[in-house]
Parts: structure tokens; sequence; C-alpha cells
């Protein structure tokens, strides 16, 4: 099979992992669900909060193989529940539990409208965890549930953090009989802690979604290069000063130039062709066409999520344009969390930096002034 990258965008998934690069976050959840313990992964758009929850996965049902443990899954996306402001509470808890109990087979048909039924003299709050409850019925399994986009939830009219802290009381519930199942979660979005209910994050580990590294990137992303290009090293490196290890930013440039390579003699070009040759495909495919069909997807969720919030957009504007001019910035305050859920910046050692130089360019000094 073809060496390909994920250029097109997507989670990895199905087992197809070949040019899936690990990070410090793959370890640590794959030992958070080894070890029942309660996570959550926090981090901006497209930096691969549903790939890590599906090679983890696959990762964990591997190692089980032929041992006594036995894992089952399932992933609900908050973005395909109703969430919003007319979203009704105890409709929205019913079909949380119906995607849970589809994947999961708890209930039949039958029983789970009368679980429904029975549940009409209870808070839909109740009504979740006595289906939870119901979970650890299953014998012999740990059944770990991932829910995806939980950010979501914050747009509806009723108190998430009440959803929060039932799945944070609820992680780790067995039945009765110690033999019996384990229950487990991961909580995954665009969200800080404090957004979502601190007497559920005070219990649980982060998993830190950080950018690509060199020394593990290098190993993977090279061999979609091999034979196409004369220093497949030198242009990921290349690749990487541009990305700063954007998950989406760094598949899609691999994906363009190798792309172009076969088009071209680049297995002939000297270091420094190459350099300016691919810099120069990263800018008309990347840069220069930000806003097109196939990019507007990652960048448009950047720009509003900083010109769309009424009540912090121009002090967003100002920290970013203080990373922007390379002015030291203090990681301090609710604003520099904002900033970083935007996609555009990172924290390091209590200071702000710039997410890709890609975004420097895209994001401009010129385009600071027009959103204000």
């Amino acid at each position: 099979m073809t060496f390909r990258y994920r250029s097109s965008g997507g989670p990895f998934s199905g087992g197809r992992y070949d040019a899936y690069v690990d990070r410090q976050a793959d370890t640590d959840l794959f030992n958070f669900l080894h070890s029942d313990t309660l996570c959550y992964v926090c981090n901006a758009r497209q930096m691969g909060k549903t790939s890590l929850w599906n090679r983890t996965k696959d990762r964990l049902l591997e190692n089980a193989k032929g041992k006594k443990e036995s894992y089952h899954f399932a992933l609900v996306d908050f973005t395909l529940l109703s969430c919003d402001s007319e979203t009704d509470e105890r409709e929205w808890y019913y079909s949380f539990i119906y995607s849970l109990n589809s994947q999961l087979q708890i209930l039949d048909e039958n029983t789970l409208d009368k679980h429904f039924s029975n549940s009409k003299n209870f808070t839909p709050v109740a009504a979740l965890s006595n289906f939870l409850s119901a979970i650890t019925a299953r014998k012999n399994q740990k059944i770990i549930i991932g829910i995806d986009e939980i950010d979501r939830l914050l747009d509806t009219s009723f108190e998430a953090s009440n959803f929060f802290n039932l799945i944070g009381n609820s992680h780790g519930l067995r039945s009765h009989h110690l033999e019996q199942s384990h229950l487990g979660f991961v909580l995954m979005g665009v969200a800080s802690p404090s957004d979502l209910g601190d007497r559920t994050f005070n219990k649980a580990a982060a998993s830190d979604l950080t950018g690509i590294s060199a020394d593990n990137a290098l190993p993977v992303l090279s061999n979609g290069l091999r034979e196409l290009v004369s220093s497949p090293r030198a242009i990921i490196e290349h690749i990487l000063e541009w990305t700063g290890g954007q998950p989406f930013l760094t598949q899609k440039a691999c994906g363009i130039i190798q792309d172009a390579a076969q088009e071209t003699e680049a297995i002939q070009f000297s270091i420094d062709e190459l350099i300016s040759w691919s810099g120069q495909l990263i800018k008309e495919n990347i840069i220069d066409t930000a806003w097109s069909k196939d990019l507007n997807v990652h960048f448009r969720p950047i720009r509003d999520a900083i010109v769309e919030n009424n009540h912090q957009a121009g002090r967003l504007l100002d920290l970013y344009e203080s990373i922007w001019i390379g002015r030291p910035t203090k990681d301090e305050g609710d604003e520099c969390i904002r900033l970083c859920l935007s996609g555009l910046a990172f924290s390091k050692n209590s200071f702000l930096y710039l997410r890709s130089l890609i975004y420097r360019e895209v994001f401009t000094e010129e385009w600071i002034e027009k959103q204000r």
C-alpha cells in the first residue's frame, strides 16, 4: 500500500496509522485508561483529539488480546446531538443515553423504552445515573466512554456542570460484585477545566496534546518522501519549522509536497533547492489559499474563536498582537486560556508563543487591525 499523508483532514481510524505520529499524549492516555484514571483532552480544534482516541482504543484492544481483561468502547460526539439554547434538557439526556446504548448494546429496545418511561419521575441527570449503573451489569469488561466536542454542551440553556459532575462521580463505578465491569470516561473538546465543573476536573488527569516533535515525526513522515526527494529529513524539518508541529498543517504540507515531488525532479535537488522549493509550495498552497474552501475548515474556526468572542475579542487581539511582534507575553488570566484554545498560541514555562509560522503569515498585523 502506498504511503499517504492525512492531508485531507479528518481523524486517523480503522487501523490505518502509517502516517500517524505518536506524542507524549499517546503514552499518557494509554496509561491513564489502562490504570482506570479519569482523564480529559482539552485543546484547540484539529490538534488530533479524535485520532488520539482512535489510536489509544486500538492499542488497548490489541494489548488485551490473549489476556483476561476485555474492553468495550463507545464514542459520543456532541456535534451529533442538539446542543443549543432551544434544546430540551430531558430530550438531550435521552439522546445521549440512546447513543450510548446503540453502541454498547446494554438494553434491548423494549427495556430501553421502559427505562425512559420509568425515568419520567426522575430528573434527567438521575435518569442518566440509573443508566450508567445498568451498564456495569455487563461482566468482565472495562467499558470506556469517550465524549467528544464537550464544549458544545456549553451552548445549551441547562446547567452543563451537572452532567460533568455526574461523569466525574460515575468514573470507576462498579456493580456490587468486583468481577463485573468497570466504567471509565475520556472527555475531549475545546474547553478549559473551569468551563466544565471543577468538581470533575479536580479528580481528573490531563492528557496534554502538544505539537508533533521532530524526533517523533522524522522516522514516520520521511517514509512518504523516500525516492521522491533528495533529503526527506531536510524537507520534514523544514515543514515542522513552518507548521510548529500543528498536526493538520503538518499532514497537509507533507501531502502537498509529496504530490508535487511526483511531478518534478526533486530527487536531484540540493538541500538549499529543496528548502526553497518546499517553502514556496507551502506559501502557494496553504498561506495564499488559507480562506479557500479546502482550508477554510481549519482557519475559519481559529478566526471565529477570536473575533466572535463578544466579551474578550479586543483583549484576545491585543494578546495575539503582543505574541506576533515577539514581545514576551506571560500566560496568566482567562484570555490566555482562550487564545491557546483558539489554536493560535501555546503556553510553555508560563509564557505564550505563536503556534505556527503559517499562522503568522495568515493572521498578520494587517488582519489584526481589520478586526478592531
